[in-house]
């Protein structure tokens, strides 16, 4: 009698720790907070763990989130994620995340990544079509679910998007087209093109390095009829030793845009599969200006989370 009671009780204990260590090798991180916290509407201790899927609510405090992949967030109060294991959903509010080359973050439908180590960005959801997003550090690009590149963040630079579906923006004629320009690139990061006088605004990586330069510029151009001035993703960009021929009168160039300040805001609205996408620059405003990333410090690096069941 001892001896089945004794395997019976081996195969109980066995089954309890396969199944506690099943529980465990799925989570995919903890979340951490000194006040109220909520996964998936009920509250949870201070340190729980996170599963794929679960709704993580912020309550009357910041909370952490360390994933077991290196990525951390941190989601200011009132602020709702939903989160997976190699992304997460902003849902509602404001969050900052590090480790965007490992773990993006999806807001309205469009995803935030980067292949840069260590990129932070701080992302703020208006409503189910409006959100802004900041880079804090290093760069990011925005990606529209259907794959196209919608923008890249670049540090110190805020950016809002309003999302439009197709449905709704039929007297919306996208252009997207590409150009070779070249001329002076000047501090708002604009260049009016010696060749056709067409003013553009340039969106691209190490841009600081090129201002007050002649620049030979290619590029994706993306405009609208109410655009005052063309948003250009760019592509490729050099230095050019001699100045830019310009356009001889009458030989097609056009009367340039009104100059704008570097605190002005630049306007873009792109086209996707999905819809329609007005992309602009904020000067100075906005809810990610001046938000602080509590527990996200530059450059810091902490070892990979090994979560626990709660």
């Amino acid at each position: 009698m001892v001896h089945p009671l004794r395997s019976a009780l081996s195969l109980f204990t066995c089954c309890c720790f396969m199944t506690m260590a099943s529980a465990s090798s799925s989570g995919i991180g903890l979340v951490m907070a000194d006040g109220e916290v909520q996964i998936n509407g009920a509250d949870v201790p201070g340190n729980s763990a996170m599963f794929p899927g679960n709704l993580v609510a912020t309550v009357n405090s910041n909370s952490s989130l360390q994933f077991s992949d290196g990525t951390r967030a941190v989601m200011n109060p009132g602020a709702k994620m939903t989160v997976y294991r190699e992304h997460s959903v902003l849902l509602q509010g404001v969050a900052m995340q590090q480790g965007l080359d490992r773990h993006a973050v999806v807001a309205d439908n469009l995803k935030i990544s980067s292949t840069s180590p260590n990129t932070a960005v701080l992302v703020a959801i208006q409503d189910a079509t409006h959100f802004e997003a900041a880079s804090q550090e290093g760069e990011a690009e925005v990606w529209a679910p259907t794959g196209e590149l919608v923008a890249r963040l670049e540090p110190g630079k805020a950016l809002s998007f309003a999302l439009q579906p197709e449905a709704q923006s039929t007297t919306a004629q996208t252009v997207v087209s590409q150009i070779n320009a070249c001329g002076a690139l000047q501090g708002d990061f604009t260049l009016k093109n010696a060749s056709s006088a067409d003013i553009y605004q340039l969106q691209g990586s190490n841009l600081n390095a090129y201002v007050g330069k002649s620049i030979q510029v290619k590029g994706k151009v993306i405009s609208a009829p109410s655009a005052s001035r063309k948003v250009v993703l760019v592509e490729s960009i050099e230095k050019v030793r001699h100045p830019c021929q310009a356009a001889e009168p009458g030989h097609g160039a056009v009367a340039p845009a009104a100059t704008t300040t570097a605190a002005a805001a630049a306007a873009a609205t792109i086209g996707t599969k999905t819809g329609i996408i007005l992309v602009s620059v904020l000067a100075g405003s906005g809810a990610v200006a001046g938000v602080a990333a509590a527990d996200v410090s530059s450059g810091s690096s902490r070892p990979a989370v090994t979560p626990s069941t709660p």
